[in-house]
């Protein structure tokens, strides 16, 4: 029986870039909450944002934070990861060197971005609904940095990908996040953690979970799991690892628990 529904965003739940949730996802969550079913969101983005996104059921689900640094459940923190120093240093100044990309900063409770980019600004503060503070230099930032992301307006290319993945050597792992995003993976901190310490927390098993997902920071998910879903429109790798395929996530809840109206 199942216990526990997971599923990534962008690309997943939210289609065609779309920035809200199709109204129908409440009612499901709702209904899966009376079979004794949770609902996780899981996504690279902060918690806050995560909790307007779901607003109407906010207090309802669990969520697996910044691709997994961060895991929250009834506004309890069951993991929080963060970056050593001077990883975190070395990797700030590889991306301010590198021309055309922004690093955005994350914390517990906000992220941080520099000065000089104002369309990133009211992208993270009106589209995201991130709780974000604008500074002269990441460096200065003395907060533990629970996600190092790079963003890119015009899409993360392979060479942007191939190249932090050369200065990273292993010590966290670059993985695309939609497709203007790459997120420092650290090794111990993914969605796949994530849904771990919610397993543990709950006291459920990985046959007893369903997760979805599109792209390469959802495989660790995918593969805590037995049944996994890969999104139609996701990455061969992620069709890889997974159990299953489908095109909407919410038809695929229906379908499977007998939901439909």
């Amino acid at each position: 029986m199942i216990k526990l529904v997971a599923s990534d965003l962008d690309g997943t739940l939210l289609q065609n870039g779309s920035k809200v949730l199709e109204p129908e996802i409440f009612p499901l969550i709702r209904k899966l909450k009376e079979k004794g079913i949770l609902f996780v969101a899981a996504s690279g983005r902060q918690y806050a944002s995560l909790r307007h996104l779901f607003h109407e059921v906010a207090d309802d689900i669990g969520y697996i934070c910044e691709n997994g640094a961060l895991v929250m459940y009834q506004d309890q923190v069951l993991d929080c990861v963060s970056m050593e120093d001077s990883l975190k240093e070395e990797l700030i100044k590889e991306i301010q060197q590198y021309e055309g990309c922004d690093a955005m900063y994350s914390t517990k409770d906000a992220c941080y971005i520099e000065e000089g980019n104002d369309d990133f600004f009211h992208y993270l503060k009106d589209i995201v609904k991130n709780n974000v503070h604008v500074v002269k230099d990441l460096l200065e930032i003395k907060e533990p940095c629970i996600k190092l992301s790079i963003y890119r307006k015009e899409g993360i290319t392979k060479e942007i990908e191939e190249h932090f993945q050369k200065v990273c050597n292993g010590r966290v792992f670059p993985a695309s996040s939609g497709l203007a995003w790459l997120d420092m993976l650290l090794p111990n901190a993914n969605k796949g953690t994530g849904i771990c310490a919610l397993m543990e927390h709950l006291h459920i098993t990985k046959e007893e979970c369903m997760a979805f997902g599109d792209q390469a920071n959802d495989i660790a998910m995918l593969e805590s799991v037995s049944n996994s879903y890969a999104m139609e429109n996701g990455v061969d790798r992620v069709k890889e690892v997974s159990r299953y395929r489908c095109y909407r996530v919410e038809d695929t809840i229906k379908e499977v628990f007998g939901l439909e109206e």
